[in-house]
């Protein structure tokens, strides 16, 4: 997938989806004041004075173009992969329930 968008294989609607999906994420920051508090306190241990709304103006003045940009920039240095089966449970051990 990287290489996709290193490569600008990137259509406007899944562009324009995780945009939006970043944004809602932000959006709903505001509904929870644990959240509210997250953000800013963990902003300002690395004195981030940028508040959610900045976050999310940032957020919609990225282009394709910017997000190529960076991919070229990036490198990947691990790869992981997962193998089996969530319904393959043979390998798994059972465990042993004991009433009192």
């Amino acid at each position: 997938q990287i290489n996709d968008i290193k490569n600008g294989k990137i259509t406007d609607t899944e562009f324009s989806a995780a945009k939006k999906s970043l944004i809602n994420c932000y959006r709903q920051i505001y509904d929870n004041p644990l959240e509210i508090q997250a953000f800013f306190g963990g902003r300002s241990l690395f004195e981030i004075d940028e508040t959610i709304d900045e976050c999310i103006e940032n957020i919609m003045s990225v282009d394709i173009k910017g997000v190529v940009a960076v991919a070229n920039n990036t490198r990947i240095i691990a790869e992981f992969f997962v193998e089996g089966n969530a319904s393959d449970t043979s390998s798994m051990e059972e465990e042993e329930v004991y009433e009192e």
